[in-house]
């Protein structure tokens, strides 16, 4: 009987360590990072519904400059460990605070699919994992982006390091459809004051290559 109940005692410490590790290798948003770390300044990226935009590897700095402004992102456990394995779609560009561009649909993006605004990969061995691609949206936003992870109590959270990435897009109004209700507000920043939302290469100066850009862009809407 005591070895009988030595043996359960160790299978219970077993599987009581199990269980507290499993539960250890969830993210917790707080205590993860996220960065930039090819860019030495504010950055701005255009978006399309479509994802035919430049990938975050062509953003540019204000004055038209090329910058990179990919993400590299790091997911901690509560005891500051790394999560491996972890959905790439569970981890998302948001804003900060929760505002625009909107994002297409992820009904439009069926797994194994790229969603439209999610990381590159599941997070490899040592948690991290990183935002690349281009993104499927419309709108505008120049206050600085973050990243979110949807936590194991299934809420999404924000990693607190505020990103200096801005977006905009010629789908002006955010109704992931670039039309003519778009070309009416293009057309009063083309002739009007200054506009970050409509400058698609941060030049500093609304032209004749954003004017290239919009019309090239009429007609796209996500997939």
């Amino acid at each position: 009987m005591k070895n009988r109940l030595m043996f359960l005692a160790a299978l219970l410490g077993i599987l009581v360590a199990g269980f507290g590790a499993a539960l250890a290798q969830v993210p917790i948003a707080a205590n993860s990072n996220a960065n930039m770390p090819g860019a030495t300044a504010p950055v701005s990226v255009m978006v399309l519904p479509n994802g035919t935009g430049p990938q975050l590897t062509n953003c540019y700095y204000f004055g038209g400059l090329p910058a990179n402004g990919v993400i590299t992102v790091q997911l901690l456990d509560a005891a500051f460990d790394p999560v491996p394995n972890w959905p790439n779609r569970s981890i998302r560009i948001n804003h900060t605070p929760n505002i625009a561009p909107n994002w297409c649909p992820d009904s439009w993006y069926p797994p194994p699919m790229h969603a439209p605004n999610c990381a590159d990969q599941v997070t490899d061995a040592g948690g991290f994992t990183r935002f690349s691609l281009a993104y499927h949206g419309g709108w505008w936003q120049d206050r600085g982006s973050q990243v979110w992870v949807l936590e194991a109590t299934g809420v999404w959270m924000p990693i607190p390091n505020d990103l200096k990435m801005f977006f905009n897009s010629p789908d002006l109004n955010g109704d992931l459809a670039v039309n003519l209700l778009d070309v009416t507000i293009f057309s009063a920043d083309l002739f009007g004051p200054y506009a970050y939302r409509s400058d698609f290469n941060w030049d500093g100066d609304i032209n004749l290559l954003d004017v290239i850009i919009f019309s090239a862009s009429l007609g796209i809407t996500c997939p």
